[in-house]
């Protein structure tokens, strides 16, 4: 499958504000439609409705779940700086659907994709990548860049019809940093909370439930002074363990995303990887959107920095993530 990556600065681009209904335009644009020499991700849009849209991919091999977005809703001051987003298992009409994800009883109006800090026609960057039937979504709204995301997950289940995800974040990004897809972790290497869903657990009963990212495996949390995967307890500023480059190979080091399951206390199932993503074992090694080569851990493709704010425990300004912008996605 073909990995997109779609830029506020592409000609022809749409042009992402704080108003009602400019992320419908941007989604209309990435998924369905494409915009200057960017081919669409071939998705339907299958239900609209005013300021609203429920999206889904056309690739087979996806679950082929619907991402529903509402982007007229007053959720803070302002109308439109927020486009409130849910994930369903089927719909009927652009309001109506079953297996939500998250539920009404986890999000009540969903979580939110922030376009802007202000309600208005100020132009905000943007930056979306994709393979047909996964979306990742960096929205800078002028104060934070914040990242999520919705589609198929690469799940360890075998036979595992509900591997699909939504990531978003809290209402009001432009005032709190967020957890999206990870921050740092406080329990053996597990982050403890995230805005990330999946329609149901790896048995497949039961409703959605709420998912922990594993971003930081290498990682000194100052705050629990401790060492994350050891048993030495250290006394250290937020940091990574590894330099970059690497002393070894001279290159860039990185380990997939993971997805786990808390299914009782501190038991954990690891469910699944986020697809084409990875977590840089160093301090934000790049420049946001920046391009390396994935050198000795994937050879022949070209990864993308990718920096969002994190509301880490301890000060810590902002995370990144490394996006495969080559491909497959596997």
């Amino acid at each position: 499958m073909t990995v997109t990556v779609y830029k506020s600065t592409d000609a022809s681009a749409p042009v992402l504000t704080g108003q009602a209904g400019k992320l419908i335009d941007l989604l209309d644009a990435v998924l369905v439609n494409g915009y200057g020499s960017k081919a669409a991700q071939g998705w339907s849009k299958v239900y609209s409705g005013t300021n609203k849209a429920a999206y889904r991919s056309n690739d087979s091999t996806s679950n082929r779940f619907y991402l529903r977005v509402d982007d007229g809703a007053t959720i803070t001051a302002g109308l439109g700086k927020e486009g409130a987003i849910r994930g369903f298992e089927s719909m009927t009409d652009v309001d109506t659907g079953t297996g939500p994800f998250p539920t009404v009883a986890q999000w009540t109006n969903g979580m939110v994709w922030t376009k802007s800090t202000t309600a208005d026609a100020t132009a905000r960057a943007w930056c979306l990548v994709g393979d047909g039937r996964t979306l990742y979504v960096r929205l800078v709204n002028g104060s934070q860049s914040l990242l999520g995301g919705f589609g198929h997950c690469n799940s360890f289940r075998p036979g595992d019809n509900f591997n699909s995800f939504i990531a978003g974040h809290a209402v009001n990004g432009a005032a709190a940093a967020q957890n999206t897809m990870g921050t740092a972790p406080t329990v053996n290497g597990i982050t403890q909370a995230s805005q990330v869903y999946l329609p149901r657990p790896y048995h497949q009963l039961g409703g959605a439930i709420n998912i922990y990212p594993n971003m930081y495996p290498l990682y000194n949390n100052a705050a629990n002074n401790v060492l994350i995967l050891g048993a030495v307890t250290v006394a250290v500023t937020y940091g990574w363990l590894v330099t970059y480059p690497t002393t070894i190979d001279q290159t860039m080091h990185f380990l997939p995303h993971g997805i786990f399951e808390n299914t009782s206390g501190t038991t954990w199932n690891f469910r699944a990887l986020f697809p084409g993503m990875y977590v840089p074992l160093h301090s934000n090694p790049l420049t946001d959107l920046d391009t390396v080569p994935g050198g000795t851990l994937l050879p022949g493709r070209t990864l993308m920095g990718l920096t969002f704010n994190s509301n880490n425990a301890g000060g810590a300004p902002a995370s990144q993530f490394l996006v495969d912008t080559t491909g497959p996605w596997t």
